[in-house]
């Protein structure tokens, strides 16, 4: 029996349903495997973590929290008084020291000076020994006299030989005078010391960024290297996205993202994959999973990837804020 127009529409309408739902299955189903997807992403930055590199007393504060500064802002101030001290100290150690070092010059000369006589002396002597012993040879000199002139040169001998230990001696101490003496090199580089102490009281923001986690304020004691401040800086911004083992494959360097935040709806911004991590999410932490055991049951890990903003958007970010990205896998990267 034939079938009526009606019911045949009715399954012509089903069929093309039907086909039409295969469709776009087919198309989704291509979409999802060419452009994975996760909203287990995170945005984030660099955070510079700012502390003095001296121990004093805070005496002023030039920021607030959440402030934006410039690269080279004065944010805080230590109290220089022990650090003008000792870079006073320093340097009139290293004045005193000169003048030490002048006056051991000084004796070094008068040691050579008296050496040089020394040894002068020593040549007249040898010269009238000698004389004294030829007359002695021809009888017209005594052997007592002989014996004066030769004990004579023996003490001249002696002389120019002590002369010379002192003359070591006073070189010794005084130590090299062209610059490279050790005493004048030690009290300047502790002056210098004092000098980069002095000027470690002052904590200058090392770029561009936002002032964060300010608990600091005038009086507050700071030993060296204590986390005083956070800088975030705002010139790179990336999102941490934490894909499935089973989308990773696909994913590499170059390929371009799309990212949405949560906290703009309805903006798209443009990213770049930068790097894939070599390691699970719980791979580098304190107590990664034992997988190792009875009651072991698998569990589709996930690993982090790089995403980095192009271009840096004019939207104001924050660190941590959640969102989703796709990745785009059907264009290669090149390099």
């Amino acid at each position: 029996m034939p079938l009526a127009p009606t019911l045949k529409r009715h399954l012509l309408w089903i069929l093309t349903g039907l086909l039409l739902f295969m469709v776009i299955s087919i198309g989704v189903w291509r979409h999802l495997l060419t452009h994975p997807s996760t909203d287990d992403a995170y945005v984030n930055a660099y955070v510079i973590t700012l502390a003095p590199r001296v121990s004093g007393q805070v005496l002023h504060v030039y920021v607030t929290p959440h402030q934006y500064v410039t690269k080279g802002t004065l944010l805080f101030e230590l109290d220089p008084a022990p650090y003008l001290a000792a870079y006073q100290q320093a340097e009139a150690n290293l004045i005193n020291t000169g003048y030490a070092i002048a006056a051991d010059d000084q004796v070094v000369a008068a040691a050579h000076a008296a050496l040089v006589q020394r040894q002068a002396e020593l040549l007249q002597t040898q010269r009238e020994t000698k004389r004294t012993l030829s007359l002695e040879s021809k009888g017209f000199v005594s052997h007592s006299e002989a014996d004066v002139a030769k004990r004579t040169l023996t003490v001249s001998e002696a002389n120019v030989a002590s002369a010379q230990d002192n003359l070591a001696e006073a070189i010794q101490k005084r130590g090299s005078f062209a610059g490279k003496n050790p005493r004048l090199s030690a009290a300047a580089a502790a002056l210098e010391t004092a000098r980069l102490n002095l000027q470690y009281t002052h904590v200058y923001a090392p770029a561009n960024g936002f002032i964060e986690n300010d608990h600091l304020w005038i009086g507050t004691a700071l030993t060296a290297y204590q986390t005083a401040l956070s800088l975030v800086d705002n010139h790179i911004w990336w999102i941490d996205a934490n894909y499935k083992e089973t989308d990773v494959g696909r994913i590499k360097p170059g390929q371009l993202a799309k990212i949405t935040l949560d906290m703009y709806p309805g903006v798209t911004f443009q990213g770049k994959v930068i790097s894939i991590s070599r390691g699970s999410g719980d791979s580098f932490s304190l107590l990664p999973p034992e997988n190792a055991s009875g009651n072991w049951v698998k569990i589709t890990q996930r690993f982090p990837v790089r995403i980095e903003l192009t271009p840096i958007p004019a939207y104001p970010f924050r660190i941590g804020a959640s969102g989703n990205v796709s990745i785009d896998t059907t264009r290669i990267p090149t390099h």
